[in-house]
């Protein structure tokens, strides 16, 4: 039985959680099981390997998993989903590696009451580990996204590249014709801004604040906080409520108009959030999350997020990509043209 040591062999680093699915005796068979695990948000991948007696098998693995409760809860999802066994590892040096007991999601709300589903969405959410901590600790992050929003009565879809690595930022604005298309450079020597044909020298504090006003942690603050707002103090009060479009429903009710958190709705299939209405000093907004997949680092960031805010206000925003990195390419920071 090679098991354990064979495995070891793929595990990119020490004190390493990841998921093992159950062994299948052929590569169709694991690609079937590789692409459920894609559809969940995983980024799984297939080792071939020889058991005594048995022949080649084959063997989906998760990897890079932040946690033991972040590897349960996910163990447990998948499990769900394949209809087959999945094991939850760890990792230890060159110990053997050690399973880790799965976290059996409860199957109704009224049973286990708001409390368990909530500590189940702030698992599914990174916990202490994931989130806008995990982007942060990043040497390098790239997010692109587009935000749709109302322009002179219509629709416009602007385009957002966004660069940082240490006190260095890239932003390029692409407006698709409706405004003055950007480039914004920061670097430690200087800062500088590319529109309408023309480069500006620019103050570097100044340009390093609006560049970050479109990082991932500002845009998608909702999302990558997800985790630390369901342990904000309001949440305790939270119980059952009516109203959920889908999925279930969870808050405080009584009075909306306080600042904070009002309510969450999550998936019972995932338990990833997917609408959210949070009051702040400007009236209450309501966010809905939609098609939640795994980054780099484990981050957990939705396709889409929809917001309307108390005044009518509404927009949209696509991700389309956020990495995480050790470094940005050596060009990327260079002054503009």
């Amino acid at each position: 039985m090679i098991g354990w040591i064979g495995l070891l062999a793929t595990i990119a680093r020490a004190d390493e959680y990841y998921l093992e699915a159950a062994a299948v005796p052929d590569r169709a068979a694991a690609t079937r099981v590789e692409q459920v695990a894609e559809a969940a948000g995983f980024k799984p991948r297939v080792v071939r390997r020889f058991r005594l007696g048995k022949g080649w098998e084959f063997v989906v693995l998760v990897e890079s998993l932040p946690g033991e409760a972040e590897a349960a809860a996910a163990a447990a999802r998948l499990e769900r989903d394949l209809g087959a066994k999945v094991t939850a590892w760890r990792v230890e040096g060159n110990e053997k590696p050690v399973s880790v007991a799965l976290l059996v999601p409860p199957p109704v709300a009224a049973e286990t009451g708001a409390a368990a589903w909530i500590e189940r969405a702030r698992v599914a959410h990174g916990g202490a580990t994931g989130g806008a901590g995990a982007v942060g600790r990043a040497g390098a992050v790239h997010f692109t996204f587009s935000r749709t929003l109302e322009l002179g009565g219509k629709q416009v879809a602007i385009h957002h590249d966004y660069w940082r690595e240490g006190a260095s930022r890239r932003l390029v604005v692409d407006t698709a014709g409706a405004g003055q298309d950007s480039l914004s450079v920061a670097t430690a020597s200087g800062a500088w801004i590319r529109a309408g044909g023309q480069v500006q020298v620019r103050d570097i504090g100044i340009t390093i604040g609006m560049v970050d006003a479109f990082a991932p942690e500002a845009v998608l603050t909702v999302a990558l906080e997800a985790a630390r707002l369901l342990e904000g103090a309001e949440v305790g009060a939270f119980h059952p409520l009516e109203g959920a479009e889908s999925g279930l429903r969870f808050g405080a009710g009584g009075d909306e108009s306080e600042t904070g958190l009002s309510w969450v709705d999550i998936d019972p299939t995932t338990a990833q959030l997917a609408r959210v209405r949070y009051v702040s000093e400007a009236g209450p907004i309501t966010f809905e999350l939609s098609g939640w997949r795994k980054v780099a680092g484990g981050v957990l960031v939705p396709a889409e997020v929809r917001v309307e805010r108390a005044d009518g206000g509404k927009e949209s925003i696509r991700v389309e990509g956020l990495d995480l990195l050790d470094r940005a390419p050596a060009s990327t920071f260079d002054k503009p043209a």
